[in-house]
């Protein structure tokens, strides 16, 4: 990882937890754009979702469908998770319908429905959800 990335801990990323959820607004995507845009300098377009998208993967996809464009690339299973990764989790669907943050110490930062936006463990559901975790060119 770029150095630049690497000064970054656990304690930096815990003005961003608390956030009521509100889909579109103040969701899990919409917590990857603010962090992406106010710590690491880089924006993340917004798309227009319907609510509960996941739940009709032929019409939307929004991760898998865009994450290229953005800047991503899918990390292959044996590289290890660095800090500004972007976790995401089929929870109940067919598409990735959750994403988080990797922010260091086996710590995740995301946003999940209908909950206040937090820090935790990187593993359980969270961990045995995973579908790919994704990398920003400006992270390699």
């Amino acid at each position: 990882m770029k150095e630049e990335f690497s000064k970054y801990s656990v304690d930096d990323f815990k003005k961003y937890e608390g956030t009521p959820w509100e889909h579109g607004v103040t969701d899990c995507y919409n917590l990857i754009q603010r962090v992406y845009d106010e710590m690491f300098g880089i924006t993340l377009h917004d798309y227009e979702r319907q609510k509960y998208w996941w739940a009709h993967p032929e019409l939307f996809d929004l991760y898998r469908q865009h994450y290229e464009e953005e800047g991503f690339t899918k990390l292959s299973d044996n590289e290890q998770l660095q800090i500004g990764d972007a976790i995401l989790m089929k929870i109940g669907c067919e598409v990735p319908c959750h994403a988080a943050i990797y922010i260091g110490n086996n710590k995740i930062l995301h946003h999940f429905m209908k909950k206040e936006s937090s820090i935790e463990e990187y593993d359980g559901i969270w961990k045995q959800t995973t579908s790919e975790v994704i990398r920003h060119r400006d992270f390699l």
